[in-house]
């Protein structure tokens, strides 16, 4: 196990030194483009990332783009200039009449979380973003003041012009709601209803914490079917997920009691107390132990060895629920006396 992990650790280490060297070398090749362009106070010229449209339609890769490079304003042509890690070098010019402009934007794992646009036509088409360094938050505004300035009568979508709003995308709504359904079940019945102590979730309460995660990447790939930019759909998905997580387990809860319920529902099981106010099942192994040291003082008004029965909860999903309602009117009584004293 220790070798998998240092393993792992290992490629994960290579493989952010190997972005790190990557993105450099791309960064010192666009400061030799920018250095090369002949002076000019009239000209205007903005750092973009840029990519083949085959590498950009790439789900999973380790960049989102190919190179760094300069797109430069020259009156009646726009010219994209980028040196691509192959060596090929891109100087390619399209003339403002016929630029091919098409806004791409942030969607799907291709855009890796950027928003783009499109130039040309055919073999000339290349994929483009505004160049914002880590910060993909400012990528929406700074390709569509781009496309605004080398292309003024160009009809930029809404989703250009605006943050996309969650509430008016069906999909995302849906998600935000069940989010939101799902934090207050966990907080309502988990915390305030339900008062039954989980002893044991069992195997199939545990394992069904991998759903959580496969439900959020369903709910990803749903949201991107939906045209939810990419950036909104992982928060949503995240946010999905650490929801489903809080509810696993008060959801398990309540459905395991009510499951047992149609097959005998409260089971009372006798216990032997120990030492230190630990106890164990008298007749059945499987019930789980007992640790009451937290409240040791109300278990030590009885003696080592005396049986005591409790109520739980376990039905077909294997939890062991230890039932409080009784108990802690018992508890209530003895420390209300302790206090009066």
């Amino acid at each position: 196990m220790h070798l998998a992990q240092w393993a792992l650790a290992t490629i994960l280490l290579l493989t952010v030194l190997w972005t790190i060297r990557r993105t450099t070398r791309f960064k010192q090749s666009q400061d030799d483009l920018i250095r090369s362009l002949p002076a000019s106070p009239s000209q205007r010229w903005f750092r973009v990332n840029v990519a083949r449209p085959a590498y950009f339609a790439r789900r999973i890769k380790l960049l989102g783009f190919q190179a760094r490079g300069v797109l430069i304003d020259e009156g009646p042509l726009v010219r994209l200039l980028a040196i691509y890690p192959d060596g090929a070098r891109l100087d390619q010019a399209y003339p403002k009449s016929d630029l091919g402009l098409t806004w791409v934007g942030n969607q799907g794992l291709s855009s890796a979380n950027m928003h783009w646009f499109a130039l040309g036509h055919g073999d000339q088409r290349q994929m483009v973003c505004a160049d914002t360094g880590f910060n993909a938050l400012q990528s929406r505004e700074a390709a569509a003041d781009i496309c605004r300035m080398i292309a003024p009568d160009f009809p930029l979508p809404g989703v250009a012009r605006e943050e996309f709003a969650l509430e008016k995308n069906r999909a995302s709504l849906a998600v935000i709601v069940a989010m939101l359904v799902l934090l207050a079940f966990a907080l309502i019945d988990g915390v305030i209803l339900n008062r039954n102590e989980m002893l044991d979730p069992g195997h199939l309460a545990t394992y069904g914490l991998i759903l959580g995660p496969l439900l959020a990447l369903g709910a990803f790939f749903c949201l991107g079917r939906a045209k939810v930019p990419t950036r909104e759909s992982v928060a949503l998905a995240l946010l999905l997920s650490l929801s489903l997580s809080a509810a696993h387990f008060p959801l398990v809860k309540r459905l395991d009691e009510v499951l047992a319920m149609t097959s005998g529902g409260v089971q009372t099981h006798r216990y032997v107390l120990g030492a230190d106010a630990r106890l164990e099942a008298l007749h059945n192994r499987e019930a789980p132990r007992l640790n009451f040291s937290r409240i040791h003082e109300y278990w030590a008004q009885f003696a080592e060895g005396s049986e005591h029965d409790f109520e739980f909860i376990h039905g077909p999903l294997g939890t062991w629920q230890l039932v409080h309602d009784k108990l802690d009117r018992q508890y209530q009584t003895f420390y209300d006396a302790h206090r009066r004293r």
